[in-house]
């Protein structure tokens, strides 16, 4: 099994050794981004609980300490419960509003927010803090304003790996593959939007589509390593310590541990199904999720969910995603566009952050355009078009009045 991932990651996955860490002076960050990197320590023997923030910009590089942080995963909790579901109340807006705002002081202090104004955010979030979607914090109790409507944001596991994963040499031939099961064994629900989903994305980005019969293991597994962009529209499980991460397929599911040994080249993974960015939290190891799993076999970004997804509104931010992507706005900034958008066009409950905040980016932020589609089709008519314009020109010049 080692040895089966040798030629993606030699150093990360195959060797008995600590894999090398990057210094912070081989850490690039441009002009108009800000990384954060939590550090949060539970109470444990007598020691209170504490936790820090690592702050690096292209001109600062800081520490903070932050405050109150002993009740931090009890305000965590809380937070993510009210995420659950969609807010039915104008009590339910109200206290989600001071929950969210609380937890946004906490982990955006003054200090930080006078450094982060108009600039994309980086998060590397430790422990319970992974769990937190910084988008649909509050960030001032006036207006109400999620700090989405503020700041582009995106997550990345560690410095060190991000800065590997980005060099890896990728090279797949296809360029999308859809995977929507649709109609599942045992007892999981239908998903009818899901091919509506993958549709969406096969309008800019060409490519294959496995549904219903076709959406099985097997197939997945052989085609997996031949594309640029996976899109997994299906059931995903991972809630708890206890049962192994899994993604449902047609015929049977794919455990966290079995996405290690499906070599991938895909610069870009969807994941919209359940879920899939939670998982086991182990000490010095993170969360041990499903969106790990394909990062581990080769994916280069991965946008997966931290809590059960609504089918109707998934279809629609991903539909806004592939939109914006393939007009060249980078992989983040589609993704940040897409919830703006879906925000705007709802309002009441169906603007509830439990519809659009799920959805999270982890890893490279970078462009991923389209392919050309009809490039033939596309240079032999304009060359005819001059031909034509070219003949009609002549027998113009020899016509006599």
């Amino acid at each position: 099994l080692r040895d089966s991932l040798a030629p993606l990651y030699p150093e990360y996955f195959t060797s008995y050794s600590i894999p090398p860490i990057a210094s912070l002076n081989e850490i690039q960050v441009t002009k108009d981004e800000i990384v954060i990197h939590y550090n949060y320590g539970k109470e444990s023997q007598g020691i209170t609980a504490q936790a820090y923030a690592l702050l690096l910009s292209k001109e600062t590089k800081k520490i903070i300490k932050l405050k109150g942080v002993d009740s931090l995963e009890k305000e965590i909790k809380s937070f993510r419960k009210k995420l659950n579901q969609p807010f039915k109340t104008s009590k339910d807006i109200i206290t989600y509003n001071k929950t969210s705002y609380q937890l946004f002081k906490k982990l955006i202090p003054l200090t930080l927010r006078n450094e982060i104004k108009g600039k994309k955010l980086r998060i590397i979030a430790d422990n319970i803090i992974h769990s937190v979607p910084f988008e649909a914090l509050i960030t001032d109790t006036l207006s109400n304003r999620y700090f989405i409507e503020s700041n582009e944001i995106s997550y990345i596991y560690s410095l060190s790996f991000h800065k590997k994963s980005t060099t890896l040499h990728r090279n797949p031939s296809k360029q999308f593959l859809g995977i929507a099961p649709v109609v599942f064994k045992d007892s999981l629900t239908n998903l009818s939007q899901s091919t509506k989903e993958l549709s969406n994305a096969e309008n800019y980005y060409s490519g294959d589509i496995l549904s219903y019969d076709n959406a099985t293991k097997n197939n997945f597994v052989a085609s997996a390593g031949n594309y640029k962009i996976l899109h997994l529209a299906t059931h995903a499980s991972a809630i708890d310590s206890i049962s192994t991460p899994w993604i449902a397929l047609r015929d049977e599911t794919i455990k966290d541990f079995e996405l290690a040994i499906i070599p991938n080249q895909a610069e870009l993974v969807v994941l919209s199904a359940c879920n899939t960015s939670v998982g086991e939290i182990r000490n010095g190891e993170g969360v041990l999720s499903l969106a790990r799993g394909f990062f581990k076999s080769g994916a280069k970004t991965v946008i997966s969910t931290l809590w059960n997804t609504n089918d109707k509104a998934t279809a629609e931010i991903t539909k806004d995603f592939y939109k914006n992507l393939s007009k060249g706005t980078t992989k983040s900034e589609a993704l940040h566009k897409a919830k703006l958008n879906y925000l705007k066009n709802h309002s009441g409950a169906e603007a509830s952050p439990h519809y659009w905040a799920s959805l999270v980016l982890i890893g490279d932020t970078g462009l991923l355009l389209p392919s050309p589609k009809y490039i033939n089709q596309i240079f032999y008519g304009v060359i005819f078009i001059i031909v034509f314009l070219l003949i009609i020109f002549s027998f113009k010049k020899h016509i006599r009045y």
